[in-house]
């Protein structure tokens, strides 16, 4: 049987868990209103979250249920040549067909013909609007996600201009975007100042956290049973509880455990070497590339939270360090909108990635 599971990074997992309520939502926003709050929506959350498996399901389920041309990128010098050419396919797809009402397209030849002079229509903005246009008198909206915003990418920000345009002449159009919390932050900042990108300010933000352990318990429950696989409940809430409902680890476990089968059930062993296999891949393949994405006094700061604890007090933080309330809370803050730690209570921080804590302690322990 094919492994159900898919904990191949930044990919779409080939069923997700925990999301289908937003998910739901969304769709039914985007494809019923107008001018939805859910026309534009940026989701954020640190890395394994489930961004990127947001937009393709969002995208996916528009496009397959609602008939909207979808289109997925990533932010890159190359976007603005790649959403020209998905719109030349997806809209070739349609017409091949019989899907549409639109019998030809000529995509290849934006020009303008006078008297004795010719000129070719060259940039992004007015291809795309005439585009637009054309498929939007056809009944066609198009949905465009964009994948790892970054705002040092000027083709993004171009996006960005001619998606408001877009906006202000009430295009059948709507975007989603995703990044880390870190880079969302940095491309609101140059929205504001700028003021040139206003609708990213309005857009709706979907901030992606955890699922809860138990909907995770159940899940593995589903996939298992319906495969024939006898699995214990217990040792189901063991393997789920591992998880931290963290959606990539989630992924990784339910890799691990459905490689362990041996004949038609699972049992405790299984689940506990399921867990230190997917623990040394996290490590491997999340937690260390989050660790070093720190600055060097961010990096410092974080292994004094791993000295402290699980769960921190912010007071015991100030104790332990020797530093002022000040400068605590400058790095619990600088730490916070990098998605690196979370406030579970008032007072209280914690590491947002499972294990991330004891993967710091073990680096200072190699030295």
């Amino acid at each position: 049987m094919r492994n159900p599971f898919n904990p191949t990074f930044g990919t779409v997992p080939i069923t997700l868990v925990g999301r289908e309520d937003e998910i739901s939502y969304i769709v039914e926003r985007v494809s019923t209103e107008t001018a939805s709050l859910y026309s534009a929506i940026i989701c954020e959350g640190i890395r394994g979250v489930g961004k990127t498996a947001m937009l393709y399901e969002l995208s996916g389920r528009l496009e397959a249920e609602h008939g909207w041309i979808a289109i997925n990128v990533n932010t890159s010098s190359a976007m603005l040549d790649d959403i020209m050419d998905q719109l030349f396919v997806k809209t070739k797809r349609l017409i091949d067909t019989g899907r549409t009402r639109i019998s030809s397209f000529n995509f290849l030849q934006f020009g303008v013909g006078f008297e004795n002079y010719e000129y070719e229509i060259k940039g992004f903005r007015t291809k795309f609007e005439i585009i637009l246009e054309e498929l939007n008198e056809k009944g066609i909206s198009v949905y465009i996600t964009v994948d790892e915003i970054h705002k040092e990418v000027s083709e993004l920000r171009t996006f960005c201009e001619t998606v408001q345009m877009c906006f202000g002449r009430s295009y059948g159009i709507a975007v989603a975007f995703a990044g880390l919390p870190e880079a969302v932050a940095e491309l609101l900042k140059y929205a504001k100042e700028t003021r040139r990108i206003t609708f990213l300010r309005r857009a709706k933000r979907v901030k992606l956290t955890n699922v809860p352990v138990e909907s995770t318990a159940a899940f593995y429950e589903d996939i298992f049973r319906s495969n024939g696989v006898n699995v214990d409940v217990d040792d189901l809430k063991l393997a789920a509880t591992a998880t931290q409902g963290y959606p990539f680890l989630i992924q990784l476990v339910g890799y691990f455990l459905w490689l362990s089968i041996k004949g038609e059930s699972i049992g405790k062993l299984q689940v506990a070497k399921a867990i230190d296999k997917a623990r040394a891949e996290l490590e491997e393949l999340v937690l260390e590339s989050s660790y070093n994405d720190l600055s060097n006094g961010d990096r410092i700061f974080a292994t004094e939270i791993a000295k402290v604890g699980d769960a921190v007090k912010v007071k015991d933080l100030i104790t332990a360090t020797g530093k002022s309330k000040q400068y605590v809370n400058q790095y619990l803050e600088r730490l916070t909108d990098a998605g690196y730690i979370v406030r579970t209570e008032r007072g209280t921080v914690a590491f947002a990635m499972p294990f991330m804590r004891s993967y710091i302690l073990s680096k200072q322990n190699r030295g």
